[in-house]
């Protein structure tokens, strides 16, 4: 087990926690920034190079949304379509086994959770995203990520239960 990798992991898992408690959009993308580095170096220390270039592209595509989002502005179609050709050519190129292809899966729905501005939908998105890499990070031998998707999974649970299903009582 290589211990520099899962520090690395451990620091992905205290911002992903504080990520999903997060309500502001914006604020939410610096934070993924941060996940997606630690996460990126995590996996590229295992050798798996899949998860590492599939989180290196997360990075840049949260600080490209938050770019737009703090412009106010829409992310052009063409940006948003060369990020998933990007996501698509690195699975093409670091297939290694049908577990592979779940960071690009990941990263792709990952991708999409940053386009939203519905916080609802981004942390219904991060759910499915924590169920595949939860897998590849039993494949991969990540267990500090592991462990931060499986808190992450709790997390976000947490916070549909506390903004999604259970609404806050008007008081009259």
């Amino acid at each position: 087990m290589n211990l520099l990798a899962q520090f690395f992991g451990v620091l992905a898992l205290c911002t992903v926690v504080i990520t999903m408690q997060i309500k502001e959009r914006n604020k939410s993308l610096i934070f993924m920034i941060f996940v997606n580095l630690f996460f990126s170096i995590n996996f590229l220390l295992l050798n798996a190079y899949s998860g590492a270039i599939i989180c290196f592209l997360a990075v840049m595509q949260a600080i490209v949304f938050y770019i737009h989002n703090k412009k106010e502005k829409e992310v052009p179609k063409y940006i948003i379509a060369l990020f998933i050709l990007c996501i698509l050519l690195t699975g093409v190129f670091t297939y290694s086994n049908i577990y592979s292809v779940f960071p690009v899966i990941g990263g792709t729905f990952s991708m999409f959770s940053m386009l939203t501005k519905n916080m609802k939908a981004f942390r219904t998105l991060t759910f499915i995203i924590c169920i595949l890499w939860i897998t590849y990070d039993i494949i991969s031998g990540a267990y500090a990520a592991l462990v931060t998707h499986i808190i992450n999974l709790i997390s976000v649970i947490v916070a549909i239960i506390r903004y999604d299903i259970r609404k806050p009582k008007k008081i009259s």
